[in-house]
């Protein structure tokens, strides 16, 4: 269930009186803008309307308005119902530690104002005299008019008691029963057709939208009983809405938590039953380890493993531990160079990845074969590991990687399926050098400890891994 599209849905039935029933007692739209018109407000007008007198509000013509609403409601600029304003950002002085609360469009996450999130003041002077215009009350629309992304709109906390905001923002405040009209107004916003229907082009890729186009913005005015039944359907719904997306959080880590323990069960030697018959991992790890004069037997095992498994290290297994290829990524070139930002959910978009220029002679050192495992070497993705699948073409890879090759020695997929678990992880954390950013060097990968099983067994594991995560990847396919 894609919650995200089904909130949208309930908005805009919402906003074009679909979501709940119109009732002959609730009166109409026209006999509440007298109301609004009778309370006086000399701020109230938007730019362009024609007034018949200064206490008048002239709904808009059928032509303006952008969709059908129910004969009961009526179109108007959200400025002849709503006083609104603009921010501004006093100077370096005016701000203090200890005063007005003075928001800024970082403070709007998620659809409210997250005070606590860097938070700064100004000085009660400046807020009563040149923001006297922009003061902001709980219960109060904000919306950013600066973006990307527009529609961040969120009603002031009554933990503010009073604040004021930047010039990136606008303040909007009914005329009118106000606490309800602004949830309908922010509600309305949320839906997002009349922003986006604003002309928003500004400079170098910012959008814009001007005070004066949010005060002529076309509003759809249900009323004032129709409101209120909109505000509470829409409320309910969005609480309905966001239990399901609560689960559906606790669930996916469920999900990754069962991922890791099926890891953690494979390299015990848990998930799927020992096979007397198999080789045991000892003559395997002796024929490899015969004639290496740097072969050290580990003494301080991590844990208990089945008799027929062996402790070794990663760096006995590989054929080979490669640093990548140090080369200017280009357009054309030589051959192909892979990076792991070409790699995304465990496949290479082969399309994206760039040449680079490299000599006959070296190309063999480096060059990428099928069942190779890559690893991010240095920066925020160390320690993330790729095997290669598929090589549509010849390819080397880039000098931040590390190559590891196994051949006959083991099974690449159950040795891709160590470099996930929890084991792996706990000795590259361990192992990183501690320079300007985390550094993973071949040495920290030839020592990691891995629990060795029969070849046999290692294809069974891997079996077994790959059906109960096509069940898992399903069930998190099914919570989109």
């Amino acid at each position: 269930m894609n919650t995200k599209l089904l909130k949208q849905k309930i908005l805009d039935l919402a906003i074009r009186g679909k979501l709940t029933q119109q009732l002959k007692s609730d009166g109409t739209a026209a006999d509440l803008l007298k109301e609004i018109s009778s309370a006086g407000h000399p701020e109230r007008s938007a730019k362009g309307t024609k007034l018949k007198d200064p206490g008048t509000i002239i709904p808009l013509d059928k032509s303006e308005a952008p969709f059908e609403i129910p004969e009961n409601w009526e179109w108007v600029r959200l400025g002849d119902v709503a006083y609104i304003a603009s921010g501004s950002t006093p100077s370096k002085d005016c701000f203090v530690e200890s005063g007005v609360p003075y928001l800024k469009m970082y403070n709007l996450r998620n659809q409210q104002i997250d005070f606590e999130y860097k938070p700064q003041y100004i000085k009660r002077e400046i807020h009563e005299g040149k923001l006297a215009r922009s003061k902001a009350k709980p219960g109060d629309v904000i919306m950013n008019i600066v973006g990307p992304p527009l529609g961040k709109v969120a009603l002031v906390p009554e933990s503010l008691p009073e604040c004021n905001f930047n010039q990136a923002a606008v303040l909007i405040r009914s005329h009118f029963c106000t606490n309800l009209m602004n949830q309908y107004i922010r509600y309305f916003l949320l839906q997002m057709d009349e922003i986006n229907a604003i002309n928003t082009k500004g400079t170098a890729g910012q959008e814009n939208i001007s005070l004066t186009q949010t005060q002529n913005m076309r509003f759809p005015l249900p009323p004032l009983a129709e409101q209120q039944r909109i505000v509470e359907k829409i409320q309910e719904a969005f609480a309905e809405i966001d239990s399901i997306e609560n689960n559906k959080e606790l669930l996916k880590k469920h999900i990754k938590q069962a991922r890791q323990k099926i890891l953690d069960l494979a390299i015990h030697g848990r998930l799927v039953p020992q096979n007397k018959n198999d080789e045991p991992a000892s003559v395997l790890l002796e024929r490899i380890t015969r004639d290496n004069p740097h072969y050290e037997k580990l003494e301080d095992e991590p844990f208990e493993i089945p008799e027929n498994w062996a402790w070794c290290r990663l760096g006995n297994l590989s054929e080979s531990i490669q640093y990548g290829y140090n080369a200017p990524a280009k357009d054309s070139g030589r051959i192909k160079m892979v990076r792991i930002s070409d790699i995304h959910e465990n496949e290479v978009e082969w399309d994206s990845v760039p040449y680079c220029d490299i000599d006959d002679k070296e190309i063999q050192t480096y060059l990428l074969k099928k069942n190779d495992i890559l690893f991010a070497r240095t920066g925020g993705t160390v320690g993330k590991s790729f095997i290669v699948s598929n090589l549509p073409e010849d390819a080397v890879y880039a000098g931040y990687l590390i190559r590891t090759r196994y051949g006959k020695n083991a099974n690449a997929q159950y040795m891709k399926y160590f470099m996930e678990s929890n084991l792996y992880w706990e000795q590259l954390r361990d192992g990183c050098i501690a320079t300007a950013q985390p550094n993973c060097n071949g040495k920290t990968l030839g020592k990691m400890q891995i629990p060795l099983p029969p070849l046999a067994e290692q294809s069974r594991i891997v079996a077994k891994i790959k059906e109960l995560f096509y069940t898992l990847d399903q069930m998190e396919r099914n919570l989109v």
